[in-house]
């Protein structure tokens, strides 16, 4: 199990165990939620940036809830995820298109010359064969 899910499985359970042993105590419930939705976020970048994408600058992404704390830890709220997943998967769709768009003529060039030097090897072979037999070595 990756320590993204070993984390976010461990911060869950924290959650809900709050949840349920004190539900009063709104502060640590907010400062556990915002781990959480932190976690959660930085995965996301990091998922978007392994096909060149910055989920901070995307169209349709956000508005991004900071810390009161340290304003440099942005993450989004859990119903705002959505629409990321749709960002990545488009991201990503687009970045093996863009494979596939570049391998699909080389390995077409590759396939009509292999067929080309099987054909010729076809022919050789059978100019060979009638060479002998017209010569009387080949029954």
């Amino acid at each position: 199990m990756s320590r993204y899910k070993k984390d976010r499985e461990r911060l869950a359970r924290q959650l809900s165990e709050l949840k349920r042993d004190s539900p009063d105590d709104t502060r640590q419930l907010g400062v556990l939620d915002a781990e959480l939705r932190l976690l959660e976020s930085d995965e996301l970048r990091r998922r978007a940036a392994k096909y060149g994408l910055d989920l901070t600058q995307a169209p349709g992404v956000g508005p991004w809830t900071s810390d009161a704390i340290d304003p440099k830890r942005v993450w989004l709220e859990e119903w705002r995820q959505a629409p990321v997943h749709k960002v990545i998967e488009e991201a990503r769709f687009a970045y093996y298109k863009r494979w596939i768009d570049t391998l699909t003529p080389i390995a077409s060039v590759l396939i009509a010359l292999a067929s080309a030097v099987i054909s010729l090897s076809a022919v050789t072979l059978a100019a060979i064969a009638l060479h002998l037999q017209l010569v009387g070595k080949l029954h």
